[in-house]
């Protein structure tokens, strides 16, 4: 059943009615999207990701979408647009969305907000970016002093969790973070002025997408730049620093840089500039990863291990496999991530080249992920006492370290990455974007059972941001299934039929985050997918453009296999992971 509603901009401006036509269930707030009119709201999500059954707000916590209803039969009530459904009853309703009535009780709840906020705006961890909730509050007649301000006393944030800081003063109640959760680890505990927001660490898979549309940062990520400037600063360490493909097209953005414009030089400088002393890519290791997971492949398809084969470079994924589906673990690929690769081959390989002491050398990565801090920390990524990677900055970080160091990124010159573990090819760089770690691998796996290289190295049918996609690939007279998975909301009916026996798919690839690491928990606020989007056409567009784009042609990742043992490359380049130890 439609329901036929008019919808009234500015009852106080003659024209501006419009009438739509909309389904019965659907809410006000969807109905002023169709209609254009403006219907303010704080809480809600602008979207939700590719596949999810959530609506973008349930809540009206934020009391900015207030309307008046006047149904057909006269009656007039007012209703939170975010969460109103229409029905029956509201068919042939007039609602008003601007009155001088509701617009008072907008700026009401704006103030509201206001002195839930009591964060100091000068040591803000949003300081380096643009801040929604001072933009939302300007556009309102505040007059804080009509009210009492709350009778609270300031709390100190929650570190507790491994990854994720919670700030209690910051928060605004609008819970965003609750809705974007893909697992249900976010709550709120309590009543008015006493409401909290919690993270459950035994469900958290730390992905980050909480602060991403967290508008007040409430929650952030667990910084390191301290730690890295203290390294820096020390005169006994010599301080390597690698770049994730995702991290190249976001960075700009914080500059005035259309999303997707790959910076790649200007970052290999500015990195430089900041102290680092040498400077490498992680392309280069997500080409020796589909080097290895290509070969484990094939071993798998020989009877050596289970199918389907699932990608384990998305940690985010790795966290929810051990939690809510263990006995799928043997499943996942033994390969380490490339950040842990490249970590583990930069201390255990290259220091010695270079004529280090593995003890001497700090390992840093950037990169667009919150997870990765999370994997960074991970029992199974050291050996002899050394972690593989010291200390992960996210996107945001990176930003933040610029910006204080006086460097607007555009402007800085082009630098060169340091060699031997820096070459890269195409496939590595799409690493970035959901469907290209499986699209990558497919390139090699060609190879090594064919003997031949695909005719197109694009397999377009695994781009995108459907939730799902799939493809069919010949290998030499063999059919294989094959699909890509985005977003954790996807995942239950695929993992399900891996239980059941019934998957058609013999390789799959898993990232966490909607669009993959290109929207990643740790890159610039916000949840667009049409910015997500953007950063991946830049990564694939970089592809397209090398003149190499095959992992098994990258000529530093074959010297490297050809130097190491057969022992050394399982100890730096695989692990194996299982059910995690319960936080509390």
């Amino acid at each position: 059943m439609s329901i036929e509603v008019t919808l009234v901009r500015d009852e106080r401006v003659p024209a501006g009615r419009v009438t739509v036509t909309i389904p019965e269930g659907a809410t006000i707030k969807q109905a002023a999207d169709l209609a254009g009119v403006d219907c303010p709201t704080f809480c809600a999500l602008r979207e939700v990701p590719p596949g999810s059954d959530r609506a973008p707000c349930s809540s009206g916590s934020c009391g900015l979408c207030q309307v008046e209803v006047r149904r057909a039969s006269g009656e007039t009530v007012s209703a939170y647009a975010c969460r109103y459904p229409l029905t029956a009853d509201e068919d042939g309703a007039v609602i008003t969305v601007h009155s001088a009535r509701l617009d008072r009780g907008r700026d009401a709840a704006a103030a509201f907000i206001a002195l839930q906020h009591r964060a100091f705006c000068v040591t803000c961890p949003l300081g380096a970016e643009q801040c929604e909730l001072r933009a939302m509050l300007a556009g309102h007649d505040l007059r804080l002093d009509r009210f009492p301000r709350p009778d609270r006393r300031p709390e100190p944030p929650d570190e507790s969790h491994p990854v994720l800081v919670l700030r209690p003063d910051n928060c605004v109640l609008c819970r965003r973070c609750e809705t974007i959760c893909p697992v249900g680890a976010i709550q709120f505990s309590g009543r008015g002025h006493d409401t909290r927001v919690l993270i459950d660490p035994d469900r958290c898979v730390s992905c980050g997408q909480c602060t991403q549309v967290c508008p007040a940062a409430a929650i952030v990520e667990k910084p390191a730049i301290e730690q890295v400037h203290r390294a820096l600063a020390d005169p006994d360490t010599f301080v390597t620093v690698q770049v994730a493909p995702a991290v190249r097209v976001a960075v700009g953005e914080a500059f005035g840089v259309a999303p997707g414009t790959n910076l790649i030089g200007n970052l290999y400088g500015a990195l430089r500039l900041l102290g680092f002393d040498a400077v490498f890519d992680t392309d280069f290791s997500a080409d020796l990863t589909v080097v290895e997971e290509a070969a484990e492949l094939v071993g798998r398809l020989d009877g050596h291990g289970a199918l389907p084969m699932i990608t384990s470079c998305c940690p985010g994924w790795v966290r929810y496999v051990e939690i809510f589906w263990p006995d799928l673990l043997p499943h996942l690929s033994t390969c380490r991530s490339p950040q842990q690769m490249l970590g583990a081959v930069t201390k255990r390989w290259w220091a010695h080249q270079a004529g280090l002491d593995p003890s001497t050398v700090v390992s840093v990565s950037v990169m667009p992920c919150t997870a990765k801090k999370l994997e960074a920390g991970r029992e199974e990524m050291a050996d002899g006492g050394l972690r593989h990677v010291d200390h992960v900055l996210t996107t945001r970080e990176l930003i933040r370290m610029l910006k204080a160091a006086g460097l607007r990124l555009p402007d800085v010159p082009e630098g060169a990455p340091t060699p031997m573990l820096s070459e890269s090819t195409g496939a590595g760089v799409i690493f970035g974007a959901t469907g290209g770690v499986l699209e990558a691998t497919l390139r090699t796996v060609h190879a090594m059972v064919t003997g031949t290289e695909l005719s197109d190295p694009e397999v377009r049918a695994v781009r995108g941001t459907a939730g799902i996609r799939s493809a069919t690939v010949d290998l030499a007279g063999r059919s294989i299934e094959v699909a890509a998975v985005h977003g954790l909301h996807n995942l239950p009916p695929l993992l399900q039929q891996i239980r059941d026996g019934s998957t058609p798919y013999t390789f799959i690839e898993v990232m966490a985050c909607p669009g993959g690491c290109v929207g990643g928990g740790g890159q610039p606020h916000g949840f667009d997918m049409t910015v997500r989007r953007e950063r991946a056409a830049g990564l694939f567009t970089t592809d397209a453009d090398l003149p190499v784009r095959r992992s098994h042609q990258n000529t530093e990742v074959a010297a490297l296999r050809a130097a190491l043992t057969d022992d050394e490359r399982r100890r730096l380049l695989h692990t194996r992971y299982r059910p995690p130890h319960r936080c509390r």
